[in-house]
Formats: C-alpha cells, structure tokens, sequence
C-alpha cells in the first residue's frame, strides 16, 4: 500500500498549478479559446479537487515506476516521465484528432501541457525521495 507523502502531494499539486498557468490568458489561455471554440474551461471546486485525486494516482503510479524501474538521477526521471507521456497519453489522446475530427493544434496545446506536467511531476518525486 502506498503511503501519501509529501512528495506525491506536491507532485500532483504542481500539475495542477502547471494547468492552471497553461491554459490561463498569459500563456495558451487564449489561442486554447480560439482554437477549441470554448468561450472558458468550465468547472468549480469539485473540479479541482476530481482533478487533484487524478494527478495524485498519476503521482503515485509514476513514482512506483521511477522507483521499479531503478531511477538514479533526474535526467533519467526526466527521460521515464517523458516516455510515460509519449507512450500513454500521446499515443491515446492522438485518437481525438483521428477519429473525432478535433484539431491537431489543440492536441499540440493540451499535450505539451501534459509532456511539462508529467515531467515536472516526475523531478518533483525524484528530488523529494
């Protein structure tokens, strides 16, 4: 059983942090509007809390990857994050553009969101081990 810790909740706590910044009007808030035809991100506190419980699974499962996998720096917690990026949520999502005719420059924006969050995720768990 996984124990919480303080690594794990500042790990998920930065991916939403990194969210919040991403899609806010000083970085892609704005061309996210424009491009996904939504006037905001709608949701409330329920919201972000469904979400913290999310990205505390992604924490806790990421850092038993980097911990079975026998992680021993932070370029090799970067490289794992970023392989867990490209082969589960790159390759998945990849299906909104191909089946649901949804724009390759949304996934782009809401993928390089994931790809930041995922790895900062990871230096998070590495250097707080």
């Amino acid at each position: 059983m996984t124990v919480i810790n303080l690594g794990l909740v500042c790990a998920a706590a930065a991916y939403l942090v990194i969210g919040i910044l991403w899609y806010s009007p000083y970085v892609l808030g704005i061309m996210w509007k424009k491009i996904s035809g939504k006037e905001a991100i709608k949701g409330g506190w329920l919201s972000f809390v469904l979400d913290f419980v999310a990205a505390l699974v992604m924490a806790i499962v990421l850092n038993w990857i980097l911990a079975a996998t026998g992680t021993q720096s932070l370029l090799g917690a970067v490289k794992r994050s970023a392989l867990m990026w490209l082969g589960f949520v790159a390759t998945t999502s990849i299906g909104s553009v191909i089946w649901r005719n949804k724009s390759l420059n949304l996934y782009i924006i809401n993928n390089l969101y994931q790809l930041a969050a995922i790895t900062v995720m990871g230096i998070i768990l590495f250097s707080l081990k």
